[in-house]
Order: structure tokens, then C-alpha cells, then sequence
């Protein structure tokens, strides 16, 4: 008998696994099953680029926030200096 819905998502990813493997043995599988683990290690790699330029956008956000801020205490410094001139 087949797992629930309930009983699927109480499990860990390890059971799962070891439950397919388990069932895979008597099981032909069509082209589509490879074209489905294709598509999801497509996803992954999409995935971890969109993470990595996620995390370089920070950089550069970042890296422009320190720019900007150097460049205020530049203007106040330049303009106290006319000033006291």
C-alpha cells in the first residue's frame, strides 16, 4: 500500500529515497524519468546562480553605500573648508 499525503511529508528524505529505491527495482521507467531529473538539476543550477548574484547585488549594494558615504563626509569636509577660508 502506498503512503499517504500525510504520511509522504512526515517523512525524512532519506526514507523516501530508500523507499523508491526499494520500489524502483520492479519499476520500468519511461524517457520522461530522466527528462524529469534533467529538469531538476537544471532548476538547482539555476538555483545556486541566482543565489550567487544574489550575493554579489549585496556586494555591490554594499560597496556603494561605503562609496556614498565617503563621498558625503568629502562634500561636508570640502565645504567647511571654503567656509573657514
Amino acid at each position: 500500500m502506498e503512503p499517504t499525503v500525510s504520511q509522504l511529508r512526515a517523512m525524512s528524505d532519506a526514507e523516501i529515497v530508500a523507499t523508491h529505491d526499494q520500489m524502483a527495482k520492479n519499476v520500468v521507467v519511461g524517457t520522461k524519468y530522466y527528462l524529469d531529473e534533467l529538469q531538476r538539476r537544471d532548476i538547482m543550477a539555476a538555483l545556486r546562480a541566482s543565489e550567487q548574484l544574489a550575493s554579489r547585488s549585496l556586494l555591490v549594494a554594499r560597496t556603494g553605500v561605503v562609496v556614498a558615504v565617503f563621498g558625503v563626509i568629502i562634500a561636508i569636509a570640502a565645504m567647511l573648508t571654503a567656509l573657514l577660508s
